[in-house]
């Protein structure tokens, strides 16, 4: 390539991997840009950045998988010297892109806050609840009531008080009570509280055999988290920084991946027979 094209930077690592763009996407970032800048020496501005459309008419460039609108840096800027140094001199809309926890603001993309309320609410309720319309379902089954709450609605104090598996402790009351304990901690976030410093997990696995009692508090503790966590979700306060969005999804995949783990094992997940 670079008899074809002698401004392609040449460079030398000593732990490449596969794929740099993904394992060091700093020096993929650094060494992309300088190219691209010197591509366009001459069409820089004051500030040392040039901006250009690879895509004509649509707004957007592609530099390996990087669908967005960036800023490259121009050969002698002063963002040249800050690509050398190993950081990812792309930027978009004004906003450093980093490869350890800078800011990307996508301000060219709007999501409407009511569609993402109402994706995440029904999300939530498939892992908890179930799908609303078992006809066409996001990621559970095709049948009513098979979200973690619906699969444990008729299984009694006994069987909820089995091991899931051979040689490992945790029972369907364990893994209730390690979710009521994941949303309690939730709810507290939500609140203003950061409850997880000090959050022992290790207690929320507590739970291994129950009476009927306590399997019916276990559970009824479970709901209220759950619907307390649905309402603070209906409310969009969770779309107020990254941590609190970031913080829903995983919430709502944690909850998927229980849900996995007991309809499992009560026999309810099977391959397909043709």
């Amino acid at each position: 390539m670079r008899q074809r094209d002698s401004s392609i930077p040449f460079a030398v690592d000593d732990i490449a991997g596969h794929d740099l763009r993904i394992e060091q996407a700093g020096l993929f970032g650094a060494l992309v840009g300088e190219w691209i800048g010197r591509r366009e020496a001459g069409a820089c501005d004051e500030t040392g950045r040039g901006r250009r459309k690879l895509n004509p008419g649509s707004g957007l460039w592609h530099v390996y998988g990087f669908p967005e609108k960036y800023d490259t840096p121009c050969l002698g800027s002063p963002l040249h010297s800050t690509a050398m140094e190993g950081r990812m001199a792309l930027y978009t809309d004004g906003h450093f892109i980093g490869e350890s926890g800078k800011e990307n603001h996508m301000s060219d993309t709007t999501i409407d806050a009511a569609l993402l309320t109402q994706a995440a609410l029904t999300l939530f309720d498939e892992a908890y609840q179930g799908p609303s319309n078992a006809n066409g379902t996001w990621f559970v089954d095709n049948e009513p009531d098979c979200g973690f709450l619906g699969s444990l609605a008729k299984v009694d104090a006994a069987a909820a008080s089995k091991p899931v598996r051979p040689g490992d402790p945790a029972t369907l009351a364990s893994h209730a009570g390690h979710l009521r304990f994941s949303l309690s901690l939730a709810n507290r976030a939500a609140k203003g509280e950061n409850p997880y410093p000090t959050a022992d997990w290790s207690k929320s696995w507590a739970e291994h055999e129950v009476d009927e009692k306590a399997w019916v508090e276990l559970i009824a503790g479970l709901r209220a988290e759950y619907s307390a966590f649905r309402e603070v979700l209906g409310s969009g306060a969770m779309w107020k920084d990254a941590d609190s969005l970031t913080g829903t999804f995983g919430t709502i995949a944690h909850g998927a991946w229980h849900l996995g783990v007991i309809r499992q094992a009560l026999g309810l997940v099977a391959t397909p027979r043709r």
